[in-house]
C-alpha cells in the first residue's frame, strides 16, 4: 500500500486539494481504516468504528467556542461583576497505545488545539503508519508550525517527552505499571497527567440471563480485536450450576465458529466477528505461557487454539479462542 500517495481523485486525476480540511481525514476514511488493520490486526469493521469514534471527537472540538461559553457573571456580588478569563496553558502530549492508533489520540488532541495549548501525540512504536497517514492531513489544514507534533520512537522518546521542562501535561492510555511510573513523574514535576492503565474485565452471568444474547455479546468481548482491549473479558463467572453448564456448552460452541484469518482478506470484510493475529511474536508468547499458566494451576482446556495455523499466513501472530474451565472456582 502507498501510503504517501494522498492526493485527491477528480475528474479521472489526481489532484491536490486547493483548501484541505479535517474533510480530508473524513473522506479518507476507507484508506486509513484498511492501513490501520494492515498494522494493528483488527477487523475492518472494528477499524471503521474506531474512525467514527475518530471523528466525533473532532466535531465535538469544533464546539468549543460554544461549549466554554458563560465567561461572565453579572452580580456576583454588592457591584461586582465576575469574568473568567481562559489561558491556554502550553504543551502538551501524549503516549498512544498501539490497539487504538486513531482513535485515542482524538481523546486530546482536537480538544487541546481548540483550548489554545500545542499538542504533541507520541505514536506506538509497534502502529506508527495510521497517526503517520492522519499526520498528513491535519498537516493540509494550515496550523501554524508546531501547533501539532507527531512523535515516533520507542521508550526513549516517551520519556523525553514526559521529562521535558516546556511540556505542561501529559497524557497516556497503556500498561497499569507503565501509566503507575507516568503517574509518579509527572507528580513528581508537578505536571497535568492523565494516567489510564490497562484493564480487564469479569462477566457474571445470572440464571435469568438470556443466553442467545448472552453469549454473542461474551464473543465478541472475549475475542474481538483479539482481545486485545480494555473492554475484552478474560473471565466468565457464572452464578448457579445450571447456568455454568449451560454457559459452558453454548460459549464453546460459538468460539469454534469464530472466524480467524488475515482481517483485510476479502471474503470476510463484511464479516462483524472476525478475529486477526496479536500485535507481535512477544504478545503471542506471552499469551500462550499464561494459558501454560492456568493449566498448571488447574484448569481445564474445553477448546485449545494454541496450534492454529491460517492458510496462506502460516507466519503470522495467530491464536484461536481458547476456552479454559476452572472448576474449583466455578470461573470459565
Amino acid at each position: 500500500m502507498d501510503i504517501m500517495n494522498l492526493k485527491n481523485y477528480v475528474n479521472g486525476q489526481w489532484v491536490e486539494p486547493q483548501n484541505a480540511s479535517y474533510m480530508d481525514v473524513e473522506e479518507n476514511e476507507a484508506k486509513i481504516s484498511r492501513l490501520l488493520v494492515a498494522e494493528m490486526g483488527k477487523s475492518l469493521p472494528d477499524a471503521q468504528a474506531e474512525m467514527k469514534r475518530t471523528f466525533e471527537n473532532i466535531e465535538v472540538a469544533c464546539g468549543m467556542p460554544v461549549l466554554q461559553q458563560g465567561d461572565k457573571l453579572v452580580g456576583a456580588s454588592y457591584d461586582m461583576d465576575g469574568e473568567v478569563i481562559r489561558l491556554p496553558l502550553g504543551v502538551f502530549g501524549m503516549i498512544a497505545p498501539f490497539n487504538f492508533p486513531a482513535m485515542v489520540p482524538f481523546w486530546f488532541l482536537p480538544y487541546a488545539i481548540a483550548t489554545g495549548n500545542t499538542y504533541i501525540v507520541k505514536a506506538n512504536e509497534q502502529v506508527p503508519c495510521t497517526m503517520n497517514l492522519i499526520t498528513e492531513f491535519i498537516d493540509r489544514t494550515g496550523l501554524p508550525p508546531g501547533v501539532f507534533t507527531l512523535l515516533n520512537g520507542d521508550r526513549t522518546v516517551a520519556e523525553a517527552l514526559i521529562d521535558h521542562p516546556k511540556v505542561q501535561g501529559i497524557s497516556i492510555v497503556g500498561r497499569t505499571a507503565t501509566c503507575r511510573e507516568v503517574a509518579r513523574k509527572c507528580a513528581a514535576a508537578g505536571k497535568r497527567f492523565q494516567a489510564m492503565g490497562s484493564a480487564k474485565n469479569h462477566l457474571v452471568v445470572m440464571p435469568d440471563a438470556r443466553l442467545s444474547e448472552v453469549i454473542r455479546n461474551m464473543i465478541t468481548s472475549c475475542f474481538g480485536c483479539a482481545g486485545q482491549r480494555c473492554m475484552a473479558a478474560s473471565a466468565i463467572v457464572c452464578v448457579g450450576n445450571e447456568t455454568y453448564d449451560a454457559v459452558c456448552t453454548q460459549f464453546v460452541e460459538a468460539a469454534k465458529r469464530v472466524i480467524v484469518t488475515n482481517p483485510l482478506d476479502p471474503a470476510v470484510a463484511k464479516e462483524p466477528m472476525v478475529m486477526g493475529p496479536v500485535i507481535s511474536a512477544k504478545a503471542k508468547q506471552f499469551i500462550l505461557d499464561m494459558i501454560e499458566t492456568g493449566i498448571g494451576e488447574g484448569a481445564r482446556l474445553l477448546l485449545d487454539g494454541r496450534n492454529l495455523v491460517v492458510k496462506g499466513y502460516e507466519k503470522g501472530y495467530f491464536i484461536g479462542p481458547t476456552v479454559s474451565k476452572h472448576e474449583m472456582i466455578g470461573v470459565l
